[in-house]
C-alpha cells in the first residue's frame, strides 16, 4: 500500500472519529483507540486517564504547529512526532 492510500485511509478513519465524537464521546473513544492503539495508551499515562488522553489528541497542541495529534497519526513520522512530544511532557522536557 503506498503512502498516499494509507494517509488517504487514515483521513477518512479520522473523519469518523470526529462524527463519532460529535454524536457519542464512548463511541469517540472506542475509534480512537482502533486509530491511535499504542499512542492512545502512551497518552494516557502522560495524562493519567484515556479520556483525557483522547481530548488531547483531538485537540490541537501548540508543539505540533497546532495540528491535532490525532491528523498526524497516518505516517510514521507524524506518529513519532507525536510519541517524541509524550515522552517530552512526560518528563517535563515541553518545548
Amino acid at each position: 500500500m503506498s503512502a498516499s492510500d494509507e494517509e488517504r485511509r487514515h483521513r477518512k478513519a479520522v473523519a469518523a472519529l470526529d462524527a463519532a465524537a460529535r454524536r457519542d464521546g464512548v463511541r469517540q473513544l472506542v475509534q480512537l483507540e482502533r486509530l491511535a492503539g499504542d499512542v492512545l495508551r502512551q497518552a494516557a499515562e502522560v495524562f493519567g486517564s484515556r479520556e483525557t488522553a483522547a481530548d488531547w489528541l483531538m485537540r490541537p497542541a501548540m508543539a505540533l504547529d497546532r495540528q491535532r495529534p490525532v491528523d498526524l497519526l497516518g505516517t510514521a513520522a507524524g506518529k513519532e512526532q507525536v510519541e517524541l512530544l509524550l515522552i517530552r511532557l512526560q518528563y517535563g522536557v515541553y518545548t
